[in-house]
């Protein structure tokens, strides 16, 4: 990609069942998962994805985006998507500031 990541999207449709092979799958070759969508955090598809990678063999560190867990006023979507932390620049910010601390863990790791 742009930034020097391979990325894979992939549409996951439903909250639940959440398609566990898939992840599984997903987790052998890429080290983050990224889960986004317009719910709140709480019950939604990231959460449960996290409740997954819990229990299971899953080897990729997940990412939730999502809407916190707090009021949102009305506004124009635009606006709300910034101030919410998910217009595209965000998200992206937040990914690489994910990366970059995944990167100092190996460092000091490995």
């Amino acid at each position: 990609g742009e930034r020097g990541y391979e990325v894979t999207l992939v549409n996951a449709r439903f909250v639940k069942p959440i398609d566990e092979d898939l992840l599984l799958k997903i987790s052998e070759s890429h080290r983050l998962i990224v889960t986004m969508e317009e719910n709140v955090v709480s019950g939604g598809y990231g959460e449960h994805v996290t409740e997954f990678a819990a229990v299971s063999d899953l080897r990729a560190e997940i990412l939730c985006v999502a809407i916190p867990d707090e009021f949102v006023p009305h506004g124009a979507p635009s606006i709300l998507r910034e101030k919410l932390g998910l217009d595209p620049e965000s998200i992206v910010g937040r990914i690489m500031n994910k990366l970059s601390v995944m990167d100092r863990e190996t460092s000091v790791d490995g």
